[in-house]
């Protein structure tokens, strides 16, 4: 069971800065300052990841970290892709009478 929490809270935990990531690329002219902010972005996570695996006893072994780092991915993708579309306005369409 505490594989489900580890892999929902890498999931969750991504969402956000995957989320805010994705703005900075687009608009940031300073190709140092957009890497940077990516490299933040994407591994800030990583070590909290890292933490919750400790504290909940789960050991070293290789299909674990594979799957918690696919669903650190995941969470990203889905904050910086899915999520901003989800969030968006729909446009009113005007109704021709």
């Amino acid at each position: 069971m505490n594989y489900v929490y580890l892999f929902a809270a890498a999931f969750f935990l991504n969402i956000p800065f995957g989320f805010f990531r994705k703005p900075f690329m687009n608009k940031t002219e300073n190709k140092a300052l957009r890497f940077a902010i990516m490299m933040f972005m994407i591994h800030i996570p990583i070590p909290i990841v890292y933490y919750m695996r400790t504290s909940f006893g789960i050991d070293r072994n290789w299909p674990i970290l594979i799957v918690s780092i696919l669903f650190c991915i995941l969470g990203q993708v889905f904050g910086g892709r899915i999520l901003p579309k989800l969030l968006a306005k729909p446009q009113k369409s005007k109704q021709q009478i």
